[in-house]
């Protein structure tokens, strides 16, 4: 599976991405994040039990439209891409109910209201969602 946004408008102080291999979305313990800040980085973390580890994080320049996703090529190797790049180096996710999830939920992330996105898309089809 490999969800992706398309992040319009981020505002300053707050996230906006995707979220994925989570194990329940309305009480979430297991997954696997990445956003978009509106400090001027990108970042792959993963939550496991509650804990948050950050797996990648770099400087990037905002770009309307430009996608961010998590692609998971291979096994438990998980990537953070951003405008069409990988950012960081591959990073391997062990954790069984991470790893081993066969009912994920995946969709689009954000810490404020006035993100937008152009879309969300999770395998290459476009999921309709409100904001979009």
């Amino acid at each position: 599976n490999t969800p992706l946004a398309r992040l319009n408008a981020i505002a300053a102080n707050t996230q906006a991405g995707v979220i994925g291999w989570c194990d329940d979305p309305s009480n979430p313990h297991f997954f696997v994040i990445a956003i978009r800040n509106g400090s001027g980085s990108v970042n792959l973390t993963k939550c496991v039990g509650g804990t948050y580890t950050n797996l990648i994080s770099s400087s990037v320049t905002f770009v309307t439209d430009a996608a961010i996703e998590i692609r998971r090529p291979s096994g438990n190797t998980f990537q953070l891409w951003y405008n069409g790049s990988q950012v960081g180096a591959d990073q391997t996710i062990n954790d069984s109910a991470i790893a081993d999830n066969t009912a994920p939920f995946f969709g689009p992330f954000s810490t404020y209201g006035g993100n937008t996105f152009t879309s969300f898309s999770l395998n290459g089809v476009d999921i309709p969602f409100p904001g979009a």
